[in-house]
């Protein structure tokens, strides 16, 4: 007979494995932006290092910073140091 105990040591470290690979499958997907792949980044000056003092996607409310993303650049990862004309002050 399976305890309570014994379910939770086998099922919730499994749920945690199976969630922590889901997001890095998904994350290997994505491409990095980049002014050439994309036609959004050109028109939103995304530069891959910000030149701008205290301006960078790691401090933009745009940047998702557990998969490296931002909203606006949708399938493709950004440089957290990088920056746009679409900065939003967190």
């Amino acid at each position: 007979m399976t305890t309570r105990r014994t379910f939770l040591f086998q099922v919730v470290p499994a749920a945690v494995a199976v969630a922590t690979l889901g997001q890095r499958a998904n994350a290997a997907a994505l491409k990095e932006l980049s002014v050439d792949n994309s036609p959004a980044a050109k028109a939103l000056k995304y530069v891959t290092k910000s030149t701008t003092a205290g301006q960078t996607c790691d401090n933009c409310k745009q940047f998702v910073a557990s998969n490296k993303t931002c909203k606006l650049f949708a399938g493709y990862t950004v440089q957290p140091k990088g920056w746009c004309k679409s900065w939003v002050k967190i």
